[in-house]
Order: C-alpha cells, then structure tokens, then sequence
C-alpha cells in the first residue's frame, strides 16, 4: 500500500506533468518539421498515427485528470485553475 500511494503521488506530480507536456511539446514539433520538408501525411505516419503518440496524449490525459481530483481544483475557490486543466483535456 505505501508504494502504491508513493506511485501515485509520483506519477500525478508537477514534475512528471511537465515532462509530459514538453514531450508532447517536442513531438508535435517535431510533427511541424517533418510536415514542412515532406507532407502532412508524412507527418501523421511518423508521428501522429503512432500508438506511443496514443499513449503520450492517454497519459496526458491521467495525468491532469488526477491533479485535478488530489488537488481538489474543482472546488469554486480554484474554478480558474480547474478551467484551465479541464481545456487541456477536452483539447488532447
């Protein structure tokens, strides 16, 4: 039971929320180069049609869902804070 709280408070921590998003960052990038030089279904083949793409936004997606219950930002006094992690969900 400990390392399965200490899991969950490492995975839902700020730090591994913004490795996530910097990798997501650096993907599309990435995705934006590749479009440029070739085509954009260049692009989806290499980066958006891939299943650890899937799985980055999945993660992403957990990952901000469970920030937004520990935190409690659903409470009226963090309506702002919770706006803004709920757009990034309803955006992935």
């Amino acid at each position: 039971m400990i390392f399965y709280n200490k899991a969950i408070k490492i995975f839902f921590s700020i730090s591994v929320s913004i490795f996530l998003l910097a990798f997501f960052a650096l993907s599309v990038a990435y995705a934006t180069f590749i479009e440029n030089d070739y085509s954009t279904q260049t692009a989806q083949a290499i980066v958006y049609s891939n299943v650890w793409f899937e799985i980055l936004l999945i993660l992403i997606v957990i990952n901000l869902s469970g920030n937004i219950i520990i935190n409690k930002l659903y409470k009226l006094k963090k309506i702002i804070i919770f706006t803004f992690h709920i757009s990034f969900i309803f955006i992935d």
